[in-house]
């Protein structure tokens, strides 16, 4: 295989043996298997040589001093061959209270280390098996070859205090091989063996060195312990793969010959979310929720022919649901120039935030001439009716939440009694798991942080605040950042002491529905000030504020002549609640007031009068039925109300359709680039078409369109990569070249092609490419190979491109 010596920056951090990083995370992908057949797969056996008891397989780089000796339907047979020359033992030196105290490490070539706390630290060997699907595992040694040597102490890890296990007069690891965790790769099953050739007993002094192991794995058809097993598949047989794929997976194998036999049949991916038409459509973005109009005007400034258009079949389209518009003007089946379609349209939120990590901006799809399109429901509002509840004031929420600073955490999201340990630079694998990591923190972005001592103050405006007795209640975000425990103080408006904040670690803590007289409030600005004295016992205390949020009673009181409001029912003398309510709407600057439910319903038969109270202004009596909130992040919103001139507006964009869920489409090399670089990376993709590859450049944003219905989000792509590998012609791509830089904050950094993020135990919130291509099965090997060019520049791209067709030329 011809390798580029240009480096390409993968930020992936794996969950797998240290075999597999060092095989898959060394390679350059811009440089690829070239010319000539260098990159032959190798042999496949007869299936009556599967069936009888293979050769002995000289073990790969990856897998020195391991040898397959027997692979057949009923079980493996490997065997771990280390000269007694190759042990090493190495000394150090280590200052205690007592002075300095030799230790000593053992290593071998091509080992890893257990790093379990309070443990000594010894060398093991991991391989790899090709498995059948259906079976579980029996594990065996077969036979066993030791020497005893003495020892000095061996380098333990290092663990808490009090975590250090009691020594004992036996020899440990207990046992010589471990079964880890299963997984896939492709359609084949994959099972880890960890070998264990190094016993220290710390009593006697002594090591045991195994100069061989022969270890046997069984094959049992009954299941015992939940096999991950495969997606119902297509029954039309074995879908080939590429020869670069083929030599990559065997020589991870110590029986590759065997890896065809227990192939399962290509699985349809699960589906994902719909595409848009292959008609020209327009996206409309939105970053604020509200009320939203387009005019044929504006979108004839975009470029649609509006002449051509019949405004009832207009559509509007979010998330793969139609969208009740209203549009104005339609009656007379023109698309007139001051005609508008009329929406509700809704921020971005994050699946577990209210701020979305990676953008704010949702996206709409504007189509129009196929079939009739949604439309807003139409009532009259004023209906005459007395049986209603009169209601003077409503419960409204301001949230508050800024996104200033990022911070990872090292412990959060730990399940109790796991435990984790190291494979080298900083890797971690939970024990008897390779595939597995923990949850993300639900948020990693905060408002500001304060280190003891500390005292800070934050703003935050209330609008239409009501002289009322009855209570409001707020809500205060905060989080460790040190280790350590916390205590702090938080004040309101300099007049009231809301709790004293008590809690320990880097975790979460809320001030949860504290209630508080609402004349503790002010209309306007108001001042939270959070106090972090810190303490004597603790070195360090920081905490970190994340948000912010009020409910509060408001009057019908319109701002900037907008009022977002809710009807919050109460029962009367008898317990019930009677649904149909009266309001007046107030403090509007011109007469011409419409109101919509967010649930797409539109309002009218009401009539704007003169606010004699209030000269210079208009009111307007509103009579209906109490509809649910449909924002879940915003349940305060039921209804706006708003004067002509108030709609918000959103950015238009015509889209130029793609066909990437096209099953004609099919690659053997995908690079996936923001449009700035599409032009310079071309000529690479020309190159490994000339090398006999299929190579195809992906625009990101079509991805996203595709499969993520236009909107950000890095998870988009791994949806379109799991696609591709099931749904294109094969043979299924081998590599992916990811072509832009991104950043941990997406939104205002440099972010061509996003990544995705991990928990990483022990280091916190870490990119990781990696998991883009880890879509088949719940495990983390990889189904393709994948790297990134980190350009910032077009001339980035440029210098990256030359280099590699110059090197391989």
């Amino acid at each position: 295989m011809q390798m580029s010596p240009l480096k390409i920056r993968t930020t992936a951090r794996l969950w797998l043996p240290t075999l597999f990083i060092i095989f898959f995370f060394c390679l350059d992908f811009g440089a690829l298997p070239v010319r000539n057949g260098s990159a032959a797969a190798a042999p496949i056996t007869s299936r009556d040589q599967r069936s009888r008891t293979t050769t002995t397989r000289r073990s790969t780089v990856l897998q020195r001093n391991v040898e397959l000796v027997s692979a057949t339907a009923q079980g493996v047979t490997i065997q771990l061959l280390i000269p007694e020359s190759d042990f090493r033992f190495n000394s150090s030196n280590t200052e205690t209270e007592t002075g300095k105290v030799e230790n000593q490490t053992i290593s071998f070539s091509n080992c890893r280390f257990t790093t379990e706390p309070g443990t000594p630290r010894l060398p093991v060997q991991t391989t790899l098996l090709a498995v059948p699907a259906d079976v579980d595992f029996q594990l065996r040694i077969v036979e066993k070859r030791f020497s005893t040597r003495s020892a000095e102490r061996i380098v333990y890890t290092p663990a808490p205090r009090g975590a250090t296990q009691p020594q004992k007069d036996r020899f440990s690891p207990d046992s010589l091989a471990e079964i880890r965790e299963d997984g896939w790769m492709r359609e084949n099953r994959i099972l880890p063996i960890q070998l264990n050739p190094v016993q220290y007993n710390p009593v006697r002094r002594e090591v045991r060195l195994y100069h061989r192991l022969v270890v046997e794995v069984r094959f049992i058809k009954t299941l015992t312990r939940g096999v991950k097993a495969s997606p119902s598949a297509i029954p039309s047989g074995l879908r080939p793969e590429s020869a670069a794929y083929n030599a990559i997976f065997n020589n991870l194998l110590i029986n590759p010959q065997n890896a065809e036999q227990w192939r399962l049949p290509i699985a349809r991916a699960p589906s994902a979310p719909s595409a848009p038409s292959m008609h020209p459509q327009y996206k409309i973005s939105v970053t604020e929720s509200g009320m939203y109009s387009i005019t044929a005007s504006e979108l004839a400034a975009a470029g649609a022919d509006i002449t051509a258009i019949m405004p009832r079949t207009l559509k509007l389209i979010n998330r793969g649901n139609q969208v009740p518009i209203f549009v104005r003007g339609e009656g007379d089946d023109k698309f007139d120039p001051t005609d508008e379609i009329i929406f509700y349209g809704e921020r971005q939120h994050g699946e577990n935030s209210y701020i979305d990590p990676f953008t704010d901006e949702n996206v709409y799809w504007l189509s129009w001439n196929s079939g009739p399109g949604s439309r807003m429901v139409t009532k009259t509002a004023f209906t005459g009716t007395s049986d209603t509840q009169d209601h003077k004031l409503f419960l409204t929420r301001a949230h508050f939440e800024k996104d200033n600073t990022f911070r990872r955490f090292r412990d959060v999201n730990l399940a109790e009694g796991q435990t984790y340990e190291e494979f080298g630079a900083g890797l971690q694998t939970r024990s008897f798991t390779l595939t597995e990591l923990p949850a993300l923190p639900d948020d990693s972005w905060f408002w500001a942080q304060l280190t003891a001592p500390a005292s800070k103050s934050f703003n935050f405006m209330l609008v239409g605040l009501a002289n009322t007795a009855r209570p409001a209640t707020l809500r205060v975000s905060l989080h460790g950042r040190s280790n350590t425990g916390h205590d702090c103080d938080i004040w309101l408006n300099d007049k009231i002491r809301l709790e004293e904040a008590r809690w320990t670690g880097e975790t979460k803590y809320q001030l949860q529905n504290q209630e508080l007289s609402q004349s503790f409030l002010q209309d306007g600005r108001n001042v939270l000030q959070i106090m972090n004295p810190g303490s004597p016992e603790e070195l360090i205390d920081i905490i970190l504020l994340n948000w912010i949020q009020v409910d509060y009673w408001r009057n019908f009181d319109a701002k900037s002549d907008v009022l977002p409001f809710a009807i919050t029912p109460f029962p009367d003398e008898t317990g019930a609640v009677n649904p149909n309510f009266e309001v007046i709407l107030k403090n509007f600057s011109t007469p011409d007031i419409e109101i919509y439910g967010i649930d797409g319903t539109r309002y009218d038969g009401m009539s704007a009068l003169v606010d004699e109270d209030a000269p210079g202004t208009y009111r307007i009596i509103f009579r209906s039925t109490q509809i649910r909130p449909k924002d879940e992040k915003d349940p305060a919103v039921q209804y706006i109300a708003l004067t002509r001139n108030q709609f918000r507006k959103p950015k238009i964009s015509v889209d130029t359709p793609s066909d990437l869920r096209g099953t004609h489409n099919g690659a053997d090399h995908i690079t996936i680039t923001h449009a700035k670089f599409i032009n310079d990376v071309q000529p690479l993709a020309d190159f490994r078409n000339q090398q006999g590859m299929r190579s195809k450049v992906v625009d990101v944003q079509d991805i996203y369109d595709e499969f993520n219905h236009g909107i950000l989000n890095p998870n988009a792509i791994r949806e379109f990569l799991k696609y591709a590998y099931s749904n294109w012609q094969p043979p299924a791509p081998t590599y992916v070249l990811l072509v832009g830089d991104t950043h941990i904050d997406i939104k205002n950094n440099i972010n061509f092609v996003p990544t995705i993020r991990v928990q990483i135990p022990g280091y916190g919130s870490s990119a990781s490419d990696h998991q883009f291509v880890t879509f088949r099965g719940e495990d983390s090997f990889p189904d393709m190979l994948i790297g990134r060019m980190p350009a910032n520049t077009r001339v980035d791209a440029r210098i990256f491109v030359e280099r590699t067709i110059n090197h391989e030329t």
